[in-house]
């Protein structure tokens, strides 16, 4: 956004053509509660007049609420019949929708009907329900979107709540069951209380695209991007039948940070580890993210990890994964890694043809410096 936007708004209204060719609105904001009020309601004005004008419009970016608010209005409303449940005439030309979920996704999904939708990314999601709000939500909008191919859902930040979790799942069984062709599932969390058993609950949810138009599938943790990352356990139900479904999926890409799939993996080698990923015989590209805390809660150290022949490890996914070509190991340490080892693995896959990369971040034990990123050579 400029620091004027009255301005572009006047650019744009002189201009018809110059809003016609706006393929791209990218709106990024500080959040709601450090916005002032009158930056925000600037936001929204001009958001209520400039949308009509692109309509060429493909792609549109906001992680901020009143982005997304105005959206739904401007695509949804309509003076003299309120909001439309029907597919939106509006923004018909949008392929790429990045939102602020939250519950509004649930509300006003009808938002997700643009005819050439193709990728969704959704900020914040409410995915834990504290209040028990999802019971009054549907577990079907009673629509699909075949074009929709891509889905991200980012889960938002800490909830303060030490009860045993619910999930919205009235409404992520109606989202899964909106978009049936997915082909490609980023589960991204930064929340802390969010853990390997929630992991596999939200992953079940899409189990049909799973089994059937699935092809690549990210699950990761960003609160392992952190300098403290906090890992640990859980309370809901243990359910490990999502790793049965992800072995006989045609999954060809996939992105795993170790700890969300199990509780824990401290005593296990890479071998076993890649053992109880359960990869299906399709996988051309896998991604392990592994990270070492100072707790022995869900993660232990590095150095167990790699306690493995690597000649095991390498036999175990030959007979596993035929088409597997490439492998990406990021490891995030509190000490120096092995790299004796390290090579030794970097050997044993290139002799089966497998591309092995290695990421490192280095975290000194005392946590008082920046992570160091660098590749190994």
């Amino acid at each position: 956004m400029t620091d004027e936007p009255s301005n572009l708004l006047k650019t744009f209204k002189s201009d018809v053509q110059l809003a016609r060719a706006v393929k791209s609105l990218f709106i990024q904001c500080r959040s709601p509660c450090s916005t002032p009020v009158q930056r925000i309601n600037e936001l929204r004005e001009f958001l209520a007049e400039a949308l009509p004008l692109f309509v060429n419009l493909t792609t549109f970016r906001s992680d901020h609420r009143i982005a997304t608010i105005k959206l739904i209005e401007t695509t949804l409303y309509h003076n003299s019949g309120g909001y439309s449940m029907g597919i939106p005439i509006n923004l018909e030309n949008v392929r790429t929708l990045e939102l602020f979920g939250a519950d509004y996704i649930y509300k006003y999904n009808y938002i997700l009907r643009l005819p050439q939708l193709r990728r969704v990314l959704l900020h914040s999601m409410k995915i834990i329900d504290l209040d028990g709000d999802d019971r009054a939500y549907p577990d079907d909008w009673g629509w699909m979107s075949h074009t929709i191919k891509e889905l991200e859902i980012h889960q938002g930040f800490r909830t303060w709540n030490s009860s045993p979790y619910r999930l919205w799942s009235n409404s992520l069984q109606a989202l899964s069951r909106s978009m049936p062709a997915l082909s490609y599932l980023r589960l991204f969390h930064q929340e802390c209380t969010f853990y390997p058993r929630q992991s596999r609950h939200l992953l079940g949810f899409f189990r049909p695209q799973l089994r059937n138009s699935l092809r690549r599938l990210a699950v990761e943790d960003g609160r392992i991007d952190r300098r403290h990352p906090e890992l640990g356990y859980n309370y809901l139900a243990e359910d490990v039948s999502i790793l049965e479904d992800i072995t006989a999926s045609s999954l060809e890409y996939l992105s795993i940070d170790l700890h969300t799939l199990f509780t824990r993996i401290h005593h296990v080698g890479l071998a076993e580890a890649i053992h109880a990923v359960s990869l299906p015989p399709s996988l051309r590209h896998l991604r392990l993210r592994h990270t070492e805390v100072n707790d022995m809660s869900s993660v232990g150290n590095t150095s167990t990890l790699f306690n493995w022949n690597p000649e095991m490890a390498v036999q175990e996914l030959a007979r596993k994964c035929l088409l597997l070509s490439k492998i990406d190991l990021e490891l995030r340490l509190l000490r120096n890694p092995d790299y004796a080892m390290l090579e030794r693995y970097k050997t044993a896959f290139a002799s089966q043809g497998i591309r092995f990369n290695t990421l490192i971040h280095e975290c000194p034990a005392q946590r008082r410096t920046s992570i160091i990123c660098y590749r190994a050579a």
